[in-house]
């Protein structure tokens, strides 16, 4: 991999590259190489203050991972999997590193457990720069022949969930605009960053609203569900 970038690197005409997409598992087992290859690109600098690059989570039952994914893991356990995303996310902030993570709903067997360990992988993730947005489970290859999910299938945790990552997003969105923008005239960072603020205040009253009542109408849904069979027993 060193190698790679340091060839890359000396090809004239490049003046910087980056990955589309890393594994977690890969950085929490060699903790030193991301800083050798910021090092290798000349980052951290004025016009470009960080890498970025997609990764998966996936989520944050170890449970779905072993049965889903094992090999994703390694050379980890599957068990070990909450504990590797926390590791790599703070290698990464260590590192002048941005994980823009995916997670997936709706995995095969997946149960309400399963999406609150993701829920506290999240909280665990709070402090780390990064962007987390969740997938719906779509069924090929090994999946294939699997049911679709979508959000008729959605209950209450799967809207939290929404909900926690959006929550996280903002957090962070708004810190590397301005990072990434460091390289723009102020006059012109300054109309950008105004714009994205606006973009924020405007669609986060509006998502955070339609969120809450997709848990609560979920709640209750799941309410009359259990006081119908309640009553059916009792029949």
């Amino acid at each position: 991999m060193i190698e790679l970038f340091e060839k890359t690197m000396k090809i004239e005409g490049v003046t910087g590259i980056g990955p589309s997409h890393f594994a977690l598992a890969t950085v929490a087992a060699h903790s030193k190489l991301l800083s050798e290859i910021c090092s290798i690109v000349g980052v951290p600098r004025k016009d470009r203050p960080w890498i970025a690059g997609q990764t998966g989570i996936e989520t944050g039952s170890p449970k779905l991972i072993r049965r889903h994914m094992p090999g994703k893991t390694l050379p980890f356990r599957p068990e070990e999997w909450p504990d590797v995303v926390e590791q790599a996310f703070g290698i990464c902030k260590d590192s002048h590193w941005v994980p823009c993570g995916t997670l997936i709903i709706g995995l095969p067997g997946e149960t309400e457990n399963d999406v609150i360990k993701t829920i506290e992988l999240m909280d665990r993730l709070r402090e780390y720069k990064s962007l987390i947005v969740p997938l719906f489970c779509v069924p090929i290859a090994g999946l294939k022949g699997e049911e679709w999910f979508g959000t008729e299938k959605m209950v209450a945790v799967h809207w939290e969930l929404m909900k926690v990552c959006w929550l996280h997003n903002l957090r962070w969105l708004k810190v590397l605009a301005e990072e990434y923008l460091t390289k723009m005239p102020f006059l012109a960072k300054v109309f950008v960053m105004r714009f994205v603020n606006w973009i924020i205040k405007k669609a986060t009253k509006s998502v955070l609203e339609y969120l809450d009542e997709r848990i609560e109408e979920s709640r209750r849904k799941k309410t009359e569900v259990i006081s119908h069979a309640i009553k059916w027993r009792k029949t």
